[in-house]
C-alpha cells in the first residue's frame, strides 16, 4: 500500500494458487466399502492467479475507488467413469451388453479440460467517514470474461495406436475416435450500476436501502462429436450457437441493531444473482458428468 500524497493511495495484490491430485476420492456405498467398481486413478490438476490494482482518492465529499483485476483459472479433471456406465446403461453400450470385469479391463475415463481468463473493473464512490445520519455508496462494474471447456470420454481400445479404427465402416472412419466429445467456447460480459443509503435512526440502529440493475451477455458455441454422435444426437458433428441477454434489477433492505460493541442483530433480505452459462451437452446415457457452468458474481451487494 502506497500512500501518495493523503489525499491518493494506490495497493497492489497479487494471489496464485496451484494444486495437483494423483487421485479424487469417491464415497463408497455403506454396504460396499471397497473401491472395485473404479479400477484406474482419477487425477486433477487447479491453477489460479489474479492481479488485483486498487487506487482510491480522498475528496473533501466522497472517497473514490477503483479496483482492476486480472484473472486466470485453469481446471483439468479426469476421473475414471467405469462404475457409471451400469447406473445408467444397465450394462448396456450400444446395446451390447458389457460385464463388469471387462469395463475394468478397459476403465473408461472422461476428462474435462477448462481454460478461462477475465478482466473485472469496479468504480465505487462513498460517502466520508464524517459520524453524521447518511452513509451512501455508488459505483460501475463491468465484467469481461472467455472460457473454453472440452470435455472427452475416449474409447480404450482406439486411443491406442492399434489400427482398429481402420476396421470401422464407410464414413464412420472419419469420427472423432472418442466415445464423445464436447466443447464450449464461450464469452461473457457484465455492466452493473449500484447504490444503497443508510440512515441511523438514534445511536443503535441502522436502515438500509439499495439495489443493483444489470446486463449480461453470453455468447457461446456448443460443438459435439465422437463415435458415439450419430446415434445420440444424428450427424457426425453437432454444433448449436447460443446468445443469451439477460437484464434485471436486485433490491437489497437490511435493518441492523447494535446492542454494544460486541453485540449486533440485523436482517436482511435482497434477490440473489448468478451469471450463469450453457449446458455443455444434452443429458444422455454415455454423457455422465454434471453440467459445466461458469458462474461470476458481484460482491458490491
Amino acid at each position: 500500500l502506497w500512500n501518495l500524497n493523503g489525499r491518493l493511495s494506490v495497493a497492489a495484490k497479487y494471489f496464485e494458487q496451484d494444486m495437483d491430485s494423483d487421485d479424487a476420492s469417491f464415497s463408497n456405498r455403506p454396504d460396499k466399502l471397497e473401491r472395485n467398481d473404479t479400477p484406474t486413478a482419477s487425477p486433477s490438476e487447479l491453477s489460479f492467479d489474479a492481479l488485483n490494482l486498487e487506487l482510491a482518492y480522498r475528496f473533501d465529499w466522497a472517497t473514490l475507488l477503483s479496483s482492476s483485476n486480472l484473472i486466470h483459472k485453469h481446471n483439468l479433471v479426469d476421473p475414471d467413469i467405469t462404475r457409471t456406465v451400469e447406473r445408467y446403461g444397465g450394462g448396456f453400450v450400444f446395446n451390447v451388453p458389457v460385464t463388469q470385469a471387462l469395463l475394468q479391463s478397459i476403465a473408461l475415463h472422461q476428462s474435462t479440460d477448462i481454460t478461462a481468463r477475465g478482466v473485472t473493473q469496479e468504480l465505487r464512490l462513498t460517502s466520508p467517514d464524517d459520524g453524521g445520519p447518511w452513509e451512501w455508496l455508488a459505483g460501475l462494474w463491468y465484467l469481461d470474461w472467455q472460457q473454453f471447456v472440452d470435455q472427452k470420454i475416449p474409447t480404450p481400445i482406439l486411443s491406442q495406436q492399434s489400427g482398429l479404427l481402420l476396421l470401422l465402416p464407410g464414413a464412420l472412419r472419419l469420427l472423432d475416435p472418442a466415445v464423445l466429445s464436447d466443447t464450449v467456447d464461450s464469452v461473457g460480459s457484465e455492466k452493473a450500476v449500484f447504490g444503497e443509503v443508510t440512515r441511523h435512526l438514534g445511536e443503535k440502529w441502522q436502515l438500509t436501502l439499495g439495489g443493483r440493475y444489470f446486463q449480461t451477455q453470453i455468447d457461446a458455441t456448443v460443438a459435439t462429436s465422437g463415435l458415439s454422435n450419430p446415434v445420440l444426437f444424428s450427424g457426425l458433428r453437432t454444433e448449436n450457437t447460443f446468445n443469451i441477454v439477460s437484464r434485471g434489477f436486485n433490491p437489497k433492505a437490511s435493518l441492523r441493531y447494535e446492542a454494544n460493541h460486541n453485540l449486533a442483530f440485523y436482517a436482511l433480505a435482497s434477490k440473489g444473482f448468478q451469471f450463469g452459462g450453457v449446458q455443455l451437452a444434452p443429458n444422455s446415457p454415455l454423457n455422465t458428468g454434471a453440467p459445466i457452468e461458469a458462474t461470476y458474481k458481484s460482491s458490491t451487494l
